[in-house]
């Protein structure tokens, strides 16, 4: 059965303006950029580690501010309860791990869904925005958290009461969003008819859906902006616009940069800085171009070994820019990426670089705090 959400996220524009701390704010969008059938990308929808609970409470204090109420998404503190592992009837596979309950802040609840169902929490973030505005409301309202991701909230009928609640939205909504990959069933990637508006008098086209996240927005919700809607990417479109899937794109892109990810290509459309954290991580840190910063990415542990660290060109003519380190050891190695946020291979270039001096335009970065990690060769 599908799941479809609430008509007021798919026909209303939801231009809700809060400005309070925007670090992560990404450079201007247009509706012309806007692509429908890549409206994110695999790798930034299921990322069971976009965000620790700690980020995630950060990012709500900036976008509430003081909270009018008791109720806001910064403030409030849940009492869960606690989910066994649940798995998809059609495949067996497993959709969501168990999550542990208990009097929760809703970024710790967040965070224990992103790991347990393996959608990033900046997806459910978005989401909770895209549906009810809740990320940015200083004052909720009653049904604005009883029907929080738009779960069990169909345009032809009433909320399911069994899905009403903030914190069974949240955890019941990541599941939903996870169970169309794993279980196989409604839209999948390939050649899809997605209409404009739930009146099909107002048309559609066929998409090619190219990744199983953008398949499973349009389960979520089955509707494509029309021309107009992407016309006017704040505000409204004409009758047959519909917002769902345009707000989704277009938030992310506000607050999290590209959701289609920052390493694009091997040209510097997208400038970012890497850096090695004390443990040892990879830290990517893409620009806004407004001169910030999106929130970090972990791309790879293991590079406590690593004395330099270089963001390159296309050293191997995929398209696609490459990272190359040089070891303590004084070893060259490239890594080779996917264009997204994922290493994809490496190779040994060659050794005796501890006494060669990197070129200007190599970046390098290293986090504060000595280098614990005992391995010689990072992982992605």
């Amino acid at each position: 059965m599908l799941v479809l959400v609430s008509a007021l996220a798919l026909l209303t524009p939801l231009a809700v303006a809060n400005d309070v701390v925007s670090p992560q704010r990404a450079a201007a969008v247009s509706g012309s950029d806007f692509d429908p059938g890549m409206i994110i990308s695999d790798s930034l929808f299921y990322d069971n580690s976009a965000m620790t609970a700690a980020q995630i409470q950060t990012f709500l204090d900036g976008k509430i501010g003081s909270c009018l109420t008791d109720r806001c998404l910064n403030v409030a503190v849940l009492p869960v309860t606690s989910r066994p592992a649940s798995y998809s009837i059609d495949t067996g596979g497993l959709v969501c791990s168990a999550i542990a309950g208990g009097n929760l802040r809703v970024s710790e609840l967040i965070y224990r869904t992103q790991v347990a169902c393996n959608i990033s929490a900046k997806v459910i973030l978005v989401t909770l925005q895209k549906e009810q505005g809740l990320v940015t409301s200083r004052a909720p309202s009653d049904w604005a958290l009883r029907a929080a991701m738009g779960m069990g909230c169909p345009d032809t009928a009433p909320c399911d009461d069994a899905f009403a609640g903030l914190a069974t939205q949240i955890m019941s909504g990541a599941r939903q969003l996870r169970v169309y990959k794993v279980g196989g069933f409604g839209r999948q990637p390939g050649a899809q008819y997605v209409q404009y508006h739930p009146n099909a008098g107002c048309g559609g086209t066929t998409v090619n859906v190219r990744n199983y996240a953008t398949a499973a927005l349009y389960n979520y919700t089955p509707y494509q902006p029309n021309a107009a809607a992407l016309a006017n990417l704040g505000g409204t479109g004409d009758g047959c616009s519909s917002y769902g899937n345009r707000n989704f794109w277009r938030f992310y892109n506000d607050w999290f940069g590209s959701p289609t990810g920052p390493l694009r290509s091997y040209t510097n459309e997208t400038p970012y800085v890497i850096a090695r954290t004390a443990a040892g991580d990879l830290m990517i840190y893409p620009a806004t171009g407004k001169g910030g910063w999106v929130l970090p990415t972990v791309i790879g542990s293991g590079w406590g070994t690593m004395r330099l660290l270089a963001v390159g060109g296309d050293f191997t003519g995929d398209r696609l820019r490459d990272i190359v380190a040089v070891s303590d050891a004084g070893d060259l190695y490239l890594y080779r990426t996917d264009g997204y946020l994922a290493i994809t291979g490496s190779k040994l270039v060659g050794g005796h670089w501890g006494t060669r001096s990197c070129s200007p335009r190599q970046a390098t970065s290293t986090a504060t705090g000595a280098r614990t990690s005992s391995q010689s060769t990072p992982q992605a």
